[in-house]
């Protein structure tokens, strides 16, 4: 486990590990293995993302990865399309990076917990906070529905009118028409929010 662990933080000290692998790294949790194996490697994680110091021409590199997953997504996309749930995921992992050094207990892997972190520790507003979380649990939710009725599509609201019918019913909608203007809503909010908090990073 030791010179595995070692490798790993080695290619991002020395080796060609990127911006985006780092960021990754903020969601990254172990599911197995000894408690001494899990620390190791949870300490190695938190001190390879600890390792660079944050400049603010980071947040446009992040904020180019984000234009780049919309560019390959569909307009109806609930993850990666407009204001999709990597908006926020996006957000969250910014902040996580950005104040890290000062507040080591933002980096907790969950997209839920970390917007809790950020917000017990001032690095993200309380209005902020609240909405992205609202909007993350309630876009999940549709991802779910989404999966439940084994779409091909997994993240992608329904174009035909029946199907949109079923999930708006599966996820207890009085009607499709709700539904769609709930999504929008909240893509609408999530990306105000994008743009907002990264212009902020990038001009502190």
């Amino acid at each position: 486990l030791a010179v595995s662990l070692e490798g790993f933080e080695r290619y991002f000290k020395e080796g060609p590990g990127q911006l985006w692998e780092r960021q990754a790294l903020c969601k990254a949790r172990t599911i197995y293995g000894s408690a001494t194996a899990q620390l190791a490697t949870q300490t190695t994680v938190q001190r390879i993302i600890l390792d660079k110091p944050w400049k603010s021409r980071r947040a446009e590199e992040i904020r180019q990865m984000r234009e780049y997953l919309e560019q390959t997504a569909s307009d109806q996309n609930l993850k990666r399309g407009f204001g999709g749930t990597i908006d926020i995921e996006f957000v969250v992992q910014m902040l996580q990076l950005r104040h890290a050094h000062e507040f080591n207990e933002v980096l907790v892997p969950g997209t839920l917990d970390a917007i809790a972190a950020l917000r017990k520790t001032g690095c993200l507003d309380e209005q902020d906070a609240t909405m992205l979380h609202e909007s993350y649990v309630f876009l999940r939710s549709v991802e779910s529905g989404l999966r439940l009725m084994n779409t091909t599509a997994r993240h992608d609201l329904p174009d035909d009118p029946l199907e949109l019918c079923k999930l708006a019913f599966l996820l207890g909608a009085p009607e499709p028409t709700e539904l769609v203007e709930k999504c929008r809503h909240f893509r609408q909010e999530n990306r105000q929010r994008f743009e907002r908090i990264f212009q902020e990073q990038l001009t502190s």
